[in-house]
């Protein structure tokens, strides 16, 4: 995907999902526990895309400080 929103979307609904299925599968008795696991599962999706995105920025600038090293 092209769109940086697009991808954060996909990434955030995953981590979502994940999220939901896991709650259900470990069936806590806290109402709390829903928004809290929603929650945390929303801002490991976000932070997954942002370090995806940094990383394809880190490769980008060592490739190009190892371009100016060679010429």
């Amino acid at each position: 995907m092209k769109s940086r929103m697009a991808r954060t979307g996909v990434a955030v609904a995953c981590f979502a999902l994940v999220g939901l299925v896991s709650f259900q599968v470990r069936s806590l008795v806290f109402p709390s526990a829903v928004a809290v696991n929603c929650a945390s599962w929303l801002v490991m999706g976000a932070g997954y895309q942002l370090m995806a995105e940094l990383a394809a920025r880190v490769d980008a600038a060592l490739f190009n400080g190892l371009q100016r090293i060679q010429e």
